[in-house]
């Protein structure tokens, strides 16, 4: 787009506030598609860079990954998709060429980058990225609805690495964002669901609850007591942590032998955990992080037969020049998601 300019939501430095600034417009290489963004939303991991909290961030940043919008400029060797294409954009660019890369675990890729965290993000009026983390969004679809597909995928790719089934009695710490798909994806999959947070997350709970997942307030209710009630004295199935609480220890509590544990939050500090309980209780701990390019087509498969699901975690929508406001709903734990719409 030449020399052209745009509003970008920007960090500088961790220490300092992001704000607006005029920026250049991308400029595009020959396997990349220029993206005019239509919808955005607020993730948790935009709150860690927003306070300066995310090691990993390289500044100066612009803020923001989960995204969809239209297609204005493509690159030289791009075949695949043509200008005027309603697509979706993948926040996670990998190399195609390490191991895990070649062996479809496009998530653990050993120098995969990733939009709002390492290099420039989607709050801004445009972003570029490459063809091969883009996705056509299938006619009809709402803007918001595909920018969800990102904390979908990342849910549908956790829990299909445990053993849900029919009747499996599931815990979920958390009821955020990724905690509530986590609700559903289980009870579509025919899971008793129960739900934690604290009071402080009552009108989350109350929407969980709404969502079909028993709720239990911890600050308030013994978890314990209520899985053993619900699971008829023999424990839960499988323990979820969506919330980066440092509770592995309190989920092992909850698991009937050979249970097992799905750890999808971000804690910040390492845990202590009773190794022998793993051991003589034959427990079994896993870690999901991100998605891979298949889990990412399931989340959009998921949301074009499910949009309901999509639209459950977004509370709150904001102009894209109200963007600071949308940050401070999010902070003040207010919302659940925020999504931003674009200039036309």
């Amino acid at each position: 787009m030449g020399n052209s300019n745009m509003l970008a939501y920007v960090k500088r430095g961790a220490k300092d506030k992001p704000g607006f600034e005029k920026i250049p417009v991308p400029e595009v290489k020959e396997d990349e598609v220029l993206i005019e963004i239509k919808s955005a939303l607020i993730c948790g991991t935009d709150l860690l860079v927003y306070n300066g909290l995310l090691d990993e961030a390289i500044y100066p940043l612009v803020l923001g990954h989960e995204f969809s919008g239209e297609i204005v400029e493509k690159g030289s060797d791009v075949s695949d998709f043509e200008v005027g294409d309603r697509v979706v954009g993948n926040a996670i660019t990998h190399c195609r060429k390490c191991f895990f890369c070649k062996t479809g675990r496009t998530n653990l890729c050993t120098s995969f980058r990733h939009l709002g965290i390492h290099c420039d993000g989607c709050f801004a009026l445009y972003v570029a990225i490459p063809d091969f983390c883009v996705t056509r969004i299938p006619e009809g679809m709402e803007y918001d609805v595909a920018s969800a597909v990102g904390p979908v995928a990342l849910v549908y790719h956790a829990i299909a690495r445990v053993s849900i089934r029919p009747g499996s009695v599931v815990v979920i710490s958390g009821p955020g964002p990724i905690g509530m798909v986590a609700i559903q994806l289980a009870l579509i999959s025919g899971a008793k669901v129960v739900n934690t947070g604290m009071s402080v997350d009552s009108w989350r709970l109350e929407k969980s609850e709404q969502l079909g997942a028993i709720v239990v307030d911890v600050q308030k209710e013994n978890l314990k007591d209520k899985v053993l009630e619900i699971s008829d004295g023999a424990g839960a199935d499988i323990f979820i942590e969506t919330s980066g609480a440092p509770i592995i220890q309190q989920g092992f509590d909850i698991l009937k032998s050979g249970g097992e544990a799905l750890l999808i939050g971000y804690s910040p500090k390492p845990q202590p955990i009773n190794a022998l309980e793993v051991v003589f209780r034959e427990l079994t701990l896993k870690g999901s992080s991100g998605y891979n390019h298949e889990s990412w087509k399931k989340g959009l498969e998921i949301i074009a037969d499910h949009s309901s699901l999509a639209k459950s975690i977004i509370s709150h929508v904001f102009n894209f020049d109200d963007l600071e406001k949308g940050f401070q709903v999010m902070l003040d734990r207010k919302a659940i998601k925020v999504a931003v719409h674009y200039p036309s």
